[in-house]
């Protein structure tokens, strides 16, 4: 959403900004009325068009290069054996360390979200009621005043001394003046190219628009630029039919009155704009300068189409990338397409173009590919299995997601004041032991993370010792922005909301011992795709309280089951599949 507003909001100004400063200034009205009211569409529509990426989108260019895993690790064959408990420990916290971290991203946006979500319902709903209470004040005047059928219009006589003015095929005009004849014919047949050309109509969509973006201050801007217009299409349409600019000119400088109404839906006939009307009656502009003027407006929709879609390349255009772009940068390019708006760690299945991908990658050399995101999919199995899934999109919606680095915290003044009284202290800075007196040279604002720990406690006669880690800001950007991240989980959402995840950070697992060994299956991403394409969650045991958590070494894993409906959870086994 937030891309959207952006984009839209960016396309809005610059197409405004190109009528402002040069198409208003010409007698081009039809034109700039069809300019107007596609700019309006056009901007609005522009953030949900998806084409091939011939030309480079403006996205936010991926600056997490990271290293792939390491997965050359030899299979250990294993005798048939349970998983060791403390495996099992493992597993436990690493999901509940999982868990606690979405938990917390989740209540840091929940509040926030909710009073953005709050701000603009409100703001809806108040414009709505604004745009409902004008149209029937319209109605108001329609039903309280007498009205004569003049066939292609109807004629409504006000009680008030107002000037004309119109609504849809409705011309109001004052009851005492029309009685005496006091409309002059040229102030009538302005009104009435108003309601042949419909103008109304313009009116209307904008208001709806500025319902619905009601937080938007440029559509009060396009809403005034094609009133305006309107007086100067309706201006022209006079002077076509009567041939006495200056006649008309003087009449228009004899209405400008302090006393007069119009309605805020209605094309009125003076609108405060008199003088520029008059200045436009006798601009005259050349034919090759209009022309010029209409090729650059179509160029610069052309430009923000190339540029503001959301752009996704095609299973056979990656040649379309930039050949100046190395492989890695292809790579990674194509998987940020994946990743979420709103989560940019989570990335979603269904985004990417995994054909293209894959060509990519087999194309990187060795050095390249320890260089570039956490993907190790692209086995032929593990391959097919995920392309059957990715298929399966909107019944089974597939995240995986990486690793989400800590919240900054931030050093409070009597704390830093305390650490640098403090003895017995190693002090470690951006993962560098320094020397302790080095604490002095920095500020408290100068660190985004802290991490205090006890290294030796308070024994008989011995102080606790302690050791504090800080990291500036550049090595946090650094640390977990531009350096490797790796898989945590990968999950899939059913039609019944119910959730599966599996634990991917699993995949390796490093013992006491400083070897890895492994207790994963063989096929084991080429499994997961599987049970979680074929998963029916309705048909698993939650009444059993026993844990189902008993592995066969290189055979099972595990998949754990949120039935949020029911508020349950449930970690199962699940076998892994021959292909």
């Amino acid at each position: 959403m937030i891309l959207f507003l952006i984009k839209s909001t960016l396309a809005l100004g610059l197409l405004y900004g190109m009528y402002h400063f040069l198409l208003s200034r010409e007698s081009i009205f039809k034109f700039n009325r069809f300019y107007l009211l596609t700019a309006l569409v056009f901007s609005l529509v522009l953030p949900f068009i998806q084409m091939p990426q011939v030309i480079p989108s403006v996205q936010e260019k991926s600056n997490q290069i990271w290293n792939q895993w390491e997965l050359k690790q030899p299979l250990v064959d294993l005798e048939e054996t349970n998983l060791p408990s403390e495996l099992k420990e493992v597993q436990e916290k690493s999901l509940a360390q999982v868990g606690s971290q979405e938990k917390e991203v989740n209540q840091s946006k929940i509040s926030w979200v909710q009073v953005i979500i709050a701000i603009y319902f409100f703001g809806l709903m108040l414009f709505s009621t604004r745009f409902l209470l004008q149209l029937i004040g319209m109605r108001k005047l329609l039903k309280n005043n007498s009205q004569i059928d003049k066939g292609s219009y109807r004629l409504v006589l006000l009680k008030e001394d107002l000037l004309p003015f119109t609504f849809l095929n409705y011309l109001f005009v004052s009851r005492s003046q029309y009685q005496a004849l006091g409309i002059e014919p040229e102030i009538l047949e302005h009104e009435l190219a108003h309601i042949q050309q419909k103008h109304s109509w313009d009116i209307l969509f904008v208001e709806v628009l500025k319902c619905i973006f009601w937080f938007n201050p440029l559509l009060i801007l396009y809403k005034k630029a094609i009133q305006l217009n309107h007086e100067f299409l309706a201006d022209e349409h006079v002077l076509r039919k009567f041939e006495n600019r200056v006649s008309y000119q003087y009449l228009l400088l004899n209405k400008v009155s302090d006393i007069f109404g119009y309605h805020a839906m209605s094309s009125a006939f003076n609108f405060r704009i008199t003088k520029r009307r008059l200045i436009m009656m006798g601009k005259v502009s050349h034919p090759m300068r209009l022309t010029f003027l209409k090729l650059g407006s179509f160029f610069l929709a052309m430009l923000l189409f190339f540029t503001l879609t959301s752009s996704r390349v095609g299973n056979d255009l990656g040649f379309f990338i930039s050949e100046e772009t190395d492989g890695v940068e292809k790579f990674e390019k194509l998987l940020s397409e994946g990743f979420s708006e709103e989560k940019p760690f989570v990335l979603e299945l269904q985004k990417l173009n995994l054909e293209a991908l894959r060509q990519v990658y087999f194309n990187l050399n060795e050095e390249e590919r320890n260089q570039i995101s956490h993907f190790p999919f692209f086995d032929e199995v593990t391959y097919e299995q995920l392309l059957m899934l990715q298929k399966e999109y909107p019944r089974v919606v597939t995240t995986i997601t990486y690793s989400i680095p800590p919240d900054k915290k931030e050093i409070k003044e009597e704390v830093f004041d305390l650490w640098k009284k403090t003895k017995n202290v190693e002090l470690f800075i951006d993962e560098e032991e320094r020397p302790f007196e080095t604490l002095n040279q920095y500020e408290r604002t100068d660190f985004a993370f802290f991490e205090v720990r006890e290294t030796s406690p308070k024994k008989f006669l011995k102080k606790p010792e302690y050791s504090i880690k800080l990291m500036t800001h550049d090595f946090y950007h650094q640390k977990y922005f531009e350096t490797p991240k790796t898989i945590q989980t990968i999950s899939a959402q059913y039609p019944n909301s119910d959730q599966a995840e599996v634990f991917y950070a699993l995949r390796y697992v490093k013992m006491e011992n400083g070897k890895m060994e492994e207790f994963i299956p063989k096929n084991f991403e080429a499994s997961i795709f599987h049970h979680l394409r074929t998963i029916d969650t309705e048909e698993l045991d939650f009444d059993n309280k026993r844990s189902t958590i008993n592995y066969v070494m290189g055979e099972q894993f595990s998949i754990s089951i949120i039935k949020k409906t029911k508020n349950q959870f449930k970690i199962f086994s699940f076998p892994s599949v021959t292909f």
